[in-house]
């Protein structure tokens, strides 16, 4: 992700030259959209739709539940599905153990345990998630089955939210002052300066990580250093919102990654592209949530692990940077005081490293792990009309990873460290589930 790459396009299809509408575009990378109304007859992902919908209704409504906050929740509701369904099994659960009734109807079960786990969550989209609720058990036979099911279920989410009740992350504020002057240290950002979202949420207790500092990466190069005027230089170059060198199809690649306000976020996402995945295949309910708690409960770690890096170092963004490069002590980088990046808001928290670089990375492990290295097509919120098609899931996390120096909010050292870190949290999160659970096999049972 060095300026010798500064030309290179993410994607292996010739440059695309048009808008992101533009029937131009490579055809082996954009296809038409699927129907957005997958109609999953599974109920371990479709609850993990309404949990995207939640996270969507959060993000118009409150802001500042960004990746931290998400990651969390998303982690909570797939472990409680995944503890239903282990414990109907006769398996142990990844946080509860509890022996379910017989007979109960697992449907019912799973429904109840998403659904008490996002009303926990997201208080202000209750009534949406009852009505989700109700649509779902209308869809069971009543009687002994459900209602056990449903208590069991409930149960089960009870016991998922008393465990992470005391992981920390309920006594964080949201927002915080962090407000350096010196050359590299981060400060609030233009146009709105707001200050920083989740300062503290390195202290949360991490799922499956001994601690959130446990790959904690070296400091950012130094702002006096050669290598660090070659990162400035390219997403000056590149990051611009006036930008002379990047080409159409790095503009599609940042909007495209960037799921910011407004959308399922950025780890939503690929909790979306799980889902279909799985839905493609065919995939148990069994299957679906076994995958999703590792990928959920990763994302989770990852983003803990990432905010604790972020609190810890600091840094300054681009835009800081390059308007204040007179100061920087480096002859190599020169100022421009009016530049902005391609995004209309930089991201209200440090730099270093790159939230989605960490995300992406950690999910190409897991997935990986559970599809193998399959090509896969995928959506997004911020360019609904553009459906892309990647090799494989390496592939997606370093394209995700580059769109954020084209994105002009990150530099390629914080985008690497970014992809190594993401990377050692999956090895370890993919190793527990290895260790303490049964794979799934493809007609639901464990091997």
């Amino acid at each position: 992700m060095r300026s010798d790459r500064w030309d290179s396009s993410p994607f292996s299809a010739e440059a695309w030259r048009g808008p992101p509408g533009d029937e131009r575009a490579p055809p082996d990378r954009r296809h038409d959209a699927p129907d957005p109304d997958p109609g999953f007859d599974n109920a371990v992902l479709d609850w993990n739709q309404i949990a995207l919908d939640a996270i969507r209704h959060a993000s118009i409504t409150n802001p500042p539940e960004d990746a931290p906050y998400v990651s969390r929740a998303l982690a909570m509701q797939s472990i409680a599905m995944f503890d239903v369904l282990q414990a109907i099994a006769d398996r142990p659960g990844f946080l509860v153990s509890l022996d379910a009734p017989a007979g109960i109807s697992a449907d019912a079960a799973v429904s109840a345990a998403a659904h008490e786990i996002l009303v926990e969550l997201f208080p202000d989209y209750r009534r949406a998630l009852d009505r989700a609720y109700e649509a779902r058990l209308d869809e069971i036979r009543d009687g002994r089955a459900e209602d056990q099911g449903i208590a069991f279920g409930t149960k089960v989410a009870e016991a998922v939210i008393a465990a992470r009740a005391d992981d920390g992350s309920e006594e964080l504020a949201h927002l915080g002052l962090v407000a350096g002057h010196e050359p590299g240290e981060y400060r609030p950002t233009p146009p709105d300066y707001t200050l920083a979202i989740q300062p503290d949420w390195g202290d949360v207790k991490p799922f499956v990580l001994a601690s959130a500092d446990q790959f904690r990466p070296g400091p950012p190069p130094d702002v006096t250093s050669a290598a660090y005027a070659e990162d400035f230089r390219q997403v000056k170059a590149l990051g611009a919102v006036d930008s002379q060198v990047r080409t159409p199809e790095q503009t599609l690649s940042a909007l495209w990654w960037s799921n910011d306000e407004d959308s399922y976020t950025r780890v939503g996402q690929w909790s979306d592209i799980a889902d279909h995945i799985l839905a493609e295949q065919g995939r148990s309910p069994l299957e679906s949530a076994y995958l999703l708690t590792m990928l959920n409960v990763g994302l989770a770690d990852a983003i803990t692990a990432c905010w604790e890096t972020k609190y810890h170092y600091e840094a300054w963004r681009p835009v800081t940077a390059i308007r204040e490069a007179g100061e920087d002590g480096n002859r190599a980088t020169r100022p421009d005081p009016d530049w902005l990046p391609l995004l209309p808001a930089t991201p209200d928290h440090p730099e270093y490293t790159s939230g989605h670089s960490v995300i992406g990375a950690l999910a190409a492990k897991v997935m990986t792990d559970f599809f193998g290295p399959i090509p896969f097509s995928a959506t997004s919120e911020t360019v609904p009309d553009v459906v892309l098609r990647f090799d494989d899931f390496d592939a997606a996390a370093r394209e995700e990873a580059m769109s954020r120096i084209y994105a002009g909010v990150h530099f390629a050292y914080s985008t690497e460290a970014g992809l190594v870190m993401g990377a050692q949290v999956g090895d370890v999160v993919v190793d527990a589930f290895h260790e303490r659970f049964d794979v799934p096999s493809r007609d639901g049972h464990m091997v």
